[in-house]
């Protein structure tokens, strides 16, 4: 029984383009809007973490998409997008400032961006202190919480820097709504062997159909 290029070329696409099941996947966004600035941060929330040390963990390689606007003295505008990079909580503990010796816990939460579409090659990060009432679940991850200026955390801080030079730009401060919520799965767009795929079986039929005519 033969079987016609033009099937043969289907069947290749068909495999292609169904995807293999795999677990469920919990994506969460980390998005804020303020005077100093704004951000957009989708990763994936259930990546194994590694690391564990003071308090917190590294979700390696867990961020998707990133979007963040920086200000320099609310002035100068920064723009930082790409794609990549990973995620890190930690804990630290500091004599408080009312002076009587006690000790303070701070917590802080990291975005280790990756590639900027601009080519840019520094390592920008975004670092948020999180708020006094703040806290990361029992494995070390930023649990989910709805906007902060209606309900949820109080205050917030953070900025967008690079250890090569020390550039540092404003992004968030205690007026900023903040959200971490949880999202769907981002939809990936077609790789090249489906694009290629479609396109050998969109020629094959158009030869069949003038070899008829």
């Amino acid at each position: 029984m033969k079987i016609s290029a033009g099937f043969a070329t289907l069947a290749v696409v068909a495999s292609i383009s169904v995807p293999m099941p795999v677990a469920a996947e919990e994506w969460a966004r980390f998005s804020w809007s303020g005077r100093d600035g704004s951000g957009d941060i989708l990763y994936r929330r259930d990546v194994p973490f590694t690391d564990p040390v003071n308090g917190g963990v590294t979700l390696r390689d867990s961020i998707y998409a990133f979007h963040v606007v920086g200000w320099y003295q609310l002035t100068e505008g920064h723009w930082f997008t790409g794609n990549g990079g990973s995620v890190v909580t930690h804990t630290t503990q500091t004599p408080c400032e009312d002076g009587f010796g006690e000790l303070c816990t701070n917590r802080f939460l990291t975005f280790k961006l990756g590639a900027l579409n601009n080519g840019d090659p520094k390592p920008w990060q975004v670092n948020i202190t999180l708020p006094s009432d703040g806290y990361f679940d029992a494995e070390g991850r930023l649990p989910f919480f709805p906007v902060t200026s209606d309900a949820g955390w109080g205050a917030f801080g953070g900025y967008i820097s690079n250890p090569v030079n020390d550039e540092a730009y404003g992004t968030l401060n205690m007026f900023s709504r903040v959200f971490h919520e949880r999202v769907a799965a981002p939809v990936p767009e077609p790789g090249l062997p489906l694009l290629a795929g479609l396109g050998a079986l969109g020629v094959l039929l158009g030869t069949s159909r003038r070899r008829r005519a």
